[in-house]
């Protein structure tokens, strides 16, 4: 007894006579994803707190930065690395030495005339 089934009003093959098409049988649609049973919120909260520590760390970098400026705490020595500062306090002890070497001479050679 098999029948040709039209959406919803048909005719079959065999009798003429008209009915209703009961349609095909429904079935749960196929879920892609299990709902999700684990609790982020922790997660979420320790990423929250993480990323809080690292704006206040740069907040009070800032701050600290502004204050030493505004109270002049930079200078041209603790602003340059050590090796820096050894080498400029070695050229001027060089040429204080050349300058006092030179006022020697330039004495003596005074005494002379």
């Amino acid at each position: 007894m098999t029948q040709t089934i039209k959406t919803s009003v048909g005719l079959s093959l065999d009798s003429l006579r008209t009915y209703v098409a009961v349609g095909s049988p429904t079935s749960k649609p196929t879920r892609l994803f299990e709902p999700l049973n684990t609790n982020l919120k922790p997660m979420f909260m320790a990423i929250a707190v993480c990323l809080s520590i690292v704006v206040a760390c740069v907040c009070y970098s800032c701050c600290l930065h502004t204050w030493y400026l505004y109270k002049k705490k930079y200078t041209n020595v603790n602003s340059d690395s050590k090796e820096k500062v050894e080498k400029k306090r070695k050229e001027q002890e060089r040429a204080e030495k050349l300058r006092e070497v030179e006022d020697e001479i330039l004495g003596k050679y005074l005494m002379q005339l």
